[in-house]
């Protein structure tokens, strides 16, 4: 008696749109068009979006520093000495450029703070020397100024943190409520 036995089958062959497949090519796509969406990010910030922010001691024997952004990012970075304070003289030390994504972050602190509900002026009546910031931001065909002395206030130290953390290495402006 002979015995017929069947060959084995063949293993399937994988199709082109298995999932694992599917899958790999999705990813390989989307790692080829991120960068490319990501330079492509549109600006957030208005068109006239420009900031002037100045910090330094109140006592005239200390210098102030100063940074002034326009629009398309470009700014620079100033310092008024003691003897120039009189008359307001500044010289630049550094100039530099802000991505769009960077001055988009910029707006979107001062959105997300409130600034322009935060009122003209902080100042805390007890001390007498200390620091202060000043900050002048343009938008939309507004310029609102605010300017806090010697009181920490929350909105506006949120927003001069983010304008230092976006801005190059060794540009700083420091007042006592940010860094003590």
């Amino acid at each position: 008696m002979r015995v017929l036995v069947a060959p084995p089958a063949p293993a399937p062959a994988k199709e082109a749109g298995s999932p694992a497949r599917v899958a790999l090519l999705l990813v390989m796509l989307l790692a080829a068009l991120t960068p490319a969406a990501a330079a492509a990010a549109p600006p957030i910030s208005p068109p006239d979006f420009t900031i002037t922010a100045v910090a330094g001691a109140v006592s005239p024997a200390y210098p102030i520093r100063e940074v002034v952004l326009n629009p398309d990012g470009s700014g620079s970075y100033c310092r008024t000495d003691p003897a120039d304070r009189q008359t307001g003289s500044c010289t630049v030390t550094t100039s530099f450029n802000l991505t769009v994504d960077d001055m988009n972050t910029l707006w979107t602190a001062i959105q997300s703070n409130g600034f322009s509900s935060l009122s003209p002026y902080y100042l805390d009546p007890t001390v007498a020397d200390g620091s202060f910031a000043d900050l002048t931001v343009t938008a939309n065909g507004v310029t609102q100024e605010v300017i806090t002395q010697n009181t920490p206030t929350a909105p506006f130290d949120a927003i001069m943190v983010t304008l230092n953390s976006l801005l190059p290495s060794g540009v700083v402006l420091k007042y006592n409520a940010i860094a003590p």
